[in-house]
C-alpha cells in the first residue's frame, strides 16, 4: 500500500479515567496502525488528557479548538478519535471541525469491511455497520426536530430520516435472518467435524501470525505479508499430530484492544467455532511490543465469551525474530516460528495433549470386519491395547466424547467409563 496516497487523517489519543491495561500512548500507536490498514495516511496526531469527559464533545472546548486548528493546518480530511464517541459528540465535533469525524469503532469497522472477502464475512460486517449507524441516524433526527419544532416543521426532511431508519431496521432484520441461517449451517458442519475427530481453534491478537501458523501446521503455502484482521472467515484444515492422530485446525478472526461489542455480536457465528473446539491455541507475536498486554487482552476477551476454561496452549510465534539465547518473555509459552518451522513438532505434541484433556477411556469389542471404525479410532482417539480374539477385535484406549458415543454400542459390559 502506498501510504503517501491515502486519505490524510489526524489522530487524537485520549488519556481517560479507567482506560485499562493499555497506556494512552500505546493505544494511539495501535490506532495509527489501524488507520494505515484502512488505507489512510496519518498526517499528524496528538495525545490529550481528559480529566472529566465533556458530554457534548468528550474533550474540553479548548482542546477541541486546538485539534480543529491543527487538523486544518495539516489539511487532514478526517479526524479519528481513539474512543467510541456518542452520536451527539460526533455531531458536535463535525460541526466545529467542518470535516469528517471518526471514532475507533468506525475505523475498525472500515478495516473489517476492506478485508471481508466472503459472502459470510460481508454479511457480518454489514450487520455491525448498520448497528453502529442506527443510533447516529436517530440523533440526526433529534437534531432536525429541535431546529424548528411544533407545527409546520414535520416536512420532507423528517419523513426521509424516518424512512431511512425503517429501511435500516428492515435491512438489519434481513441480515439477522441470513446470519442465523449461516449459524445453522455452521452448526451442522461442526457436528460433522466432531464426528471426524479433534478440532483445535487458533485465537490471538490481530497480526500475531495465526494464519501463517495455521498454514505451517497444516502444510499449506505461506499466506504472504501479514496484515491486521487478514482472517474474518474461519478456515478449517487438517493437520497430523504425533502418532498419526488427525486434527482439524480452525483459523479464526483476531482480537484487538477494546474490541467493539457490536463486532463480537455480529461475528457470533464465527466465534462459535472456538466454543466448539476441543482445545485452543493462543497465538502471540513474541516480537511485538506490549506482548503482555496483548496476551491479557485475548485472555480477557475469551473470559467475556465464556471460553477461558477450555484446554489451551500458548504459542509464542515469530521466535525467529528473537536474539540468539533470548529467553521466552512469558512463562509457560512455547517458542515457535511459522516461517522457519522451529518448534512446530513440540507444538503439535502439546496440542494433542491439550485436546485430549477431557478424553475418556473405552474398552470395546468390535466385529472382525470393522476396519473403517478401527481406522476412525486411530485418527480420532488413542489406542492403548489391541487384540484379535476369534471373530472379534478387542480395543482399549481413550478418545473424545463424540468417539465414545459412536463406540458405546460395542462396549464390553461396564467398560466405558464416563
Amino acid at each position: 500500500m502506498n501510504r503517501e496516497s491515502g486519505e490524510p487523517v489526524f489522530l487524537v489519543g485520549l488519556e481517560l479515567p479507567g482506560r485499562g491495561i493499555w497506556t494512552p500512548k500505546d493505544s494511539l500507536a495501535e490506532l495509527s496502525e489501524l488507520a494505515e490498514s484502512a488505507g489512510a495516511r496519518v498526517c499528524g496526531q496528538t495525545l490529550l488528557r481528559v480529566r472529566r469527559p465533556n458530554p457534548a464533545l468528550l474533550i474540553g472546548t479548548g482542546q477541541a479548538e486546538e485539534v480543529v486548528t491543527e487538523a486544518a493546518r495539516l489539511r487532514a480530511q478526517a479526524i479519528v478519535f481513539d474512543a467510541e464517541l456518542q452520536p451527539r459528540q460526533q455531531r458536535n465535533l463535525e460541526r466545529r471541525a467542518r470535516r469528517k469525524i471518526l471514532d475507533r469503532t468506525a475505523l475498525i469497522l472500515d478495516v473489517f469491511a476492506r478485508h471481508a472477502g466472503s459472502a459470510e464475512g460481508k454479511l457480518q460486517v454489514a450487520r455491525a455497520q448498520i448497528d453502529y449507524l442506527l443510533p447516529r441516524l436517530s440523533d440526526l433526527w433529534v437534531q432536525f426536530s429541535r431546529t424548528g419544532g411544533g407545527i409546520g416543521t414535520r416536512g420532507p426532511g423528517e419523513t426521509q430520516i424516518e424512512r431511512d431508519r425503517r429501511e435500516l431496521r428492515a435491512r438489519l432484520s434481513v441480515l439477522d435472518r441470513q446470519i442465523e441461517r449461516l449459524r445453522s449451517r455452521r452448526s451442522i458442519a461442526r457436528a460433522q467435524r466432531a464426528e471426524a475427530g479433534l478440532t483445535v481453534a487458533l485465537v490471538g491478537y490481530t497480526n500475531a501470525g495465526k494464519t501463517s501458523l495455521h498454514a505451517a501446521l497444516c502444510g499449506d503455502a505461506d499466506p504472504g505479508e501479514p496484515r491486521m484482521f487478514a482472517t474474518l472467515d474461519p478456515k478449517v484444515r487438517r493437520a497430523e499430530l504425533p502418532g498419526g492422530q488427525l486434527a482439524l485446525v480452525i483459523d479464526t478472526v483476531g482480537f484487538i484492544n477494546r474490541l467493539p461489542p457490536r463486532l463480537v455480536a455480529a461475528f457470533r457465528a464465527t466465534l462459535e467455532e472456538v466454543e466448539s473446539a476441543d482445545a485452543i491455541v493462543h497465538v502471540a507475536d513474541v516480537s511485538a511490543p506490549h506482548l503482555t498486554e496483548r496476551v491479557e487482552t485475548v485472555v480477557s476477551t475469551l473470559e467475556d465469551l465464556g471460553l477461558a476454561d477450555k484446554p489451551s496452549v500458548l504459542a509464542l510465534n515469530k521466535a525467529d525474530r528473537l536474539r540468539a539465547g533470548e529467553s521466552p518473555p512469558l512463562p509457560g509459552g512455547m517458542l515457535v516460528s511459522a516461517r522457519t518451522g522451529a518448534g512446530l513438532d513440540v507444538l503439535r505434541d502439546a496440542i494433542g495433549k491439550a485436546a485430549a484433556a477431557d478424553w475418556q477411556q473405552f474398552d470395546v469389542e468390535l466385529p472382525y470386519r470393522s476396519g473403517a471404525l478401527l481406522e476412525r479410532i486411530r485418527s480420532s482417539g488413542r489406542i492403548a491395547r489391541l487384540r484379535y480374539v476369534g471373530d472379534r477385535v478387542l480395543v482399549q484406549g481413550s478418545g473424545p466424547p463424540a468417539l465414545l458415543n459412536r463406540l458405546r454400542r460395542y462396549a464390553a459390559p461396564e467398560s466405558i467409563h464416563t
